[in-house]
């Protein structure tokens, strides 16, 4: 009868001791627990951990603190509703002269005289008026004049309107007007410096500069290695004791990070850690803020309003 590997595994199972193997679980499981060291903790277990990540420690429970929230998407499959999870929440404390700031684009357009005899007459006939047909008329004249100017000078190199303004005292009429544009995505700049006072603040701030960073980026798809899952994204939040005196957030990804080592002098711990650690993060709003998004946000219902 041959020997068999399978035979040698379960021989060597069964001469170790109950007591042995509960030890060696133990002192796996303290050193997973203590390091987090990469290789003997996955992903997942290393995101869902219980432990709170904050960030000096405490700044949570004193209550002046902004929360950032890790949302997964898992896909499933081509053409398949997504489903979402919160994986873990950072807790660090809020920047000093924290800025909000909300953009609105607006450009100068020239509509012309057609277009804004014919904005006026649409007016009129919505509004159960007469359509004026002598004014459009009168309009489309007035185009026409200036296409015929614009293509002279164009044609022959001439200053037309120079001359027009010399000869006849008249200046062609831009006929423009500010229209809007877009409303920008709105961004969030975080830049921290941080000066761990032992071993545990140290490893607390590298665990959460790991997080930030797993999270900010996509991962192969069980699709195959053509299509990547996308990264995940923030919920950000202040803590309840000022977060009706401070702005909300809309759904934000992670698009900058940057972390900076010993930026004023090359020292190190004991056991191996900076002294000194700063961290920048920028983060961008996925969705546009609308006029009913911020009413409800501030708790007005615009729905009330009667325009005077």
């Amino acid at each position: 009868m041959g020997f068999k590997i399978k035979d040698l595994k379960k021989s060597v199972k069964n001469t170790l001791s109950t007591a042995g193997q509960n030890a060696f679980d133990s002192a796996r499981s303290r050193i997973k627990n203590a390091l987090n060291i990469d290789g003997l903790v996955n992903t997942d277990e290393f995101l869902q951990s219980s432990a709170v990540r904050e960030f000096p420690f405490g700044i949570y429970s004193d209550g002046v603190a902004i929360g950032f929230t890790a949302i997964r998407t898992t896909p499933s499959g081509f053409f398949e509703p997504s489903s979402q999870r919160e994986i873990t929440t950072i807790y660090l404390p809020v920047p000093p002269a924290f800025v909000r700031s909300t953009q609105a684009s607006y450009g100068a357009q020239e509509l012309g005289p057609i277009s804004q005899s014919l904005g006026n007459q649409l007016g009129n006939f919505l509004g159960g008026g007469d359509v004026d047909l002598q004014e459009v008329q009168s309009a489309v004249g007035s185009q026409v004049k200036k296409n015929l100017i614009r293509a002279g000078a164009s044609l022959t190199g001439i200053n037309v309107f120079g001359q027009l303004q010399q000869t006849s005292g008249i200046a062609l009429n831009p006929n423009e007007s500010v229209l809007f544009e877009k409303i920008s995505f709105r961004t969030y700049q975080f830049t921290y410096k941080f000066m761990p006072r032992n071993k545990k603040e140290s490893e607390m701030l590298h665990n959460i500069i790991k997080v930030f960073e797993i999270t900010m980026l996509p991962d192969v798809s069980a699709e195959g290695a053509g299509f990547l899952t996308v990264p995940d994204h923030y919920k950000l939040s202040f803590t309840p004791d000022i977060e009706s005196f401070m702005p909300s957030f809309l759904p934000c990804v992670l698009t900058d990070m940057s972390v900076t080592y010993n930026e004023n002098k090359s020292i190190f711990h004991q056991d191996g850690s900076p002294n000194e650690v700063s961290l920048s993060l920028t983060f961008q709003e996925t969705e546009l803020l609308t006029r009913s998004e911020a009413s409800r946000k501030y708790g007005i219902n615009t729905s009330q309003f009667t325009p005077q």
